[in-house]
């Protein structure tokens, strides 16, 4: 049997959210893909979250400020070349899962660990995340920016895996 011409498609999606079908055009053809995430029995749910991003989610202008805002913090983190217990740290960017009442959203930045296999590890049991967040929380001292970038309590957030993205994020509508 003869193979076709090798294609690649960028499928945008955001971890731990489910995906409804989606069709990418590839040259003359048409991908159908979906995804669904599938709830482990321990999951481990819990972000480490370092600053909240919130913007009106009616503004296209405000949110791509606050996206890029979001994205210099992470590379500032990542810059920083943190270890916690043996791995570095990275930032990690959750986008909004909600637009509250008031219509306002919410891309937060999250603690990940680098592992081994080049994957960032960004959940973790609750005690694990508290731990993670205890630590980023204590380099605020650093200087000016890490008292900017991280706040001064833990919040950690707690992802529902299968969830999907707020409306306008992702290419989600």
């Amino acid at each position: 049997a003869r193979c076709g011409e090798a294609r690649t498609a960028t499928l945008t999606y955001v971890a731990l959210r489910d995906v409804t079908p989606r069709v990418e055009r590839l040259g003359d053809a048409e991908l159908t893909w979906s995804a669904a995430y599938i709830t482990p029995q321990r999951e481990w749910r819990h972000i480490a979250e370092l600053h909240s991003y919130t913007y009106s989610a009616g503004d296209l202008v405000t949110r791509n400020r606050t996206v890029q805002q979001a994205t210099t913090d992470k590379r500032w983190l990542d810059d920083l070349g943190l270890t916690y217990n043996g791995q570095k740290v990275v930032g990690v960017i959750r986008p909004p899962r909600t637009i509250q009442a008031d219509g306002t959203a919410a891309f937060g930045l999250g603690a990940g660990l680098l592992q081994p296999n080049g994957q960032v590890r960004f959940t973790f049991s609750e005690p694990d995340a508290g731990k993670l967040a205890a630590f980023m929380i204590a380099q605020r001292r650093r200087s000016r920016a890490a008292a900017r970038v991280i706040a001064p309590s833990p919040y950690i957030f707690q992802a529902i895996g299968g969830s999907r993205s707020a409306p306008g994020v992702c290419g989600v509508s």
